[in-house]
């Protein structure tokens, strides 16, 4: 099936927002914009996610996955990626009011204010969705996903030729998670242009194969004793490049200690972990404290070998 494109949609927000020149689409942006609690978060966070995100499986290198479950390295991101992801987030207001404005529905929370999830594998794999739709304009009569994203120049032009699935592999099956999980059969992909504005609308079909292929490389990866074969045996291929966990991976460093990559550690099927030395399950706090140097602490053979 080829690139299907949500022309009603987009169609419609063009229309209403020159209708009466953006009116409707602020005064909705004034509600929604406070409503984007990724963008206003300033709780501390953990150096780790507890949970392989369902947003990334659709990378090339297993590997490079599995270092990220297995907590390797601590990452730290310059200024300019910090405002990048508030950007990302701040958008999501505005996607949503653009939604409203043609009068879609737009659920993004549960009744008790939480975000829709996804979890499998006892919950070491999902992720949170960005929102459910009804009244979608190509797609009227059923509820369907919905997946927003910001680009540059560069990558916006490339996805208004190839669509999503060529030009974005990481996030088609990133969609075709969410319609599994919640039995959906279609995901309307927004993306706009942060040098531009100009908006890509993209509707995307479930392929029940794909997400099921996908489902099934993460378990590979969370329950792997030792760490998948990378996608290249060169630090400067493209692929490594530009990976955090590329001098763990080709140059033989220490990963951060914890127990995530001790040998004595398992996630264990129903979402836990447990210590094979000290024979107890490990709550996450527990998890971080052993980083501060547990005296049986082993790292896990051949972590660092290619």
């Amino acid at each position: 099936m080829g690139v299907i494109l949500a022309k009603k949609t987009q169609l419609a927000i063009e229309q209403a927002l020159r209708a009466d020149q953006g009116r409707t689409f602020r005064g909705l942006l004034r509600k929604n914009i406070n409503a984007c609690d990724d963008a206003f978060d300033d709780s501390e966070h953990d150096d780790f996610r507890s949970h392989l995100g369902a947003s990334s499986i659709g990378q090339d290198c297993p590997r490079q996955l599995w270092y990220g479950f297995r907590w390797s390295k601590i990452s730290r991101h310059v200024g300019k990626t910090i405002l990048l992801f508030n950007r990302g987030h701040m958008e999501e207001g505005r996607f949503v009011s653009l939604l409203q404005m043609i009068k879609c529905k737009v659920w993004q929370v549960d009744k008790h204010g939480h975000q829709y999830r996804t979890s499998w594998h006892g919950g070491h794999y999902g992720s949170a969705i960005d929102s459910v739709i009804g009244g979608c304009p190509d797609m009227p009569n059923e509820p369907i996903m919905g997946e927003f994203k910001t680009s540059n120049t560069k990558n916006f032009k490339d996805m208004q030729k190839n669509g999503v699935r060529e030009s974005k592999p990481v996030h088609f099956v990133q969609m075709q998670q969410y319609m599994k999980y919640y039995k959906m059969k279609w995901c309307l992909y927004m993306m706009i242009c942060k040098e531009t504005d100009e908006l890509y609308c993209e509707l995307v079909p479930f392929e029940e194969e794909t997400a099921d292929r996908y489902i099934d490389r993460a378990e590979r990866i969370i329950f792997s004793d030792s760490p998948p074969k990378g996608i290249a045996d060169s630090p400067g291929a493209w692929g490594c490049k530009f990976c955090d966990y590329k001098d763990i991976c080709h140059n033989g460093d220490a990963p951060a200690m914890n127990c995530r990559n001790c040998k004595y550690s398992k996630p264990m099927r129903d979402g836990t972990w447990f210590c094979q030395h000290f024979e107890l399950s490990l709550t996450k706090e527990m998890q971080l404290w052993k980083k501060a140097a547990c005296p049986s602490y082993e790292v896990i053979e051949g972590f660092g070998q290619r």
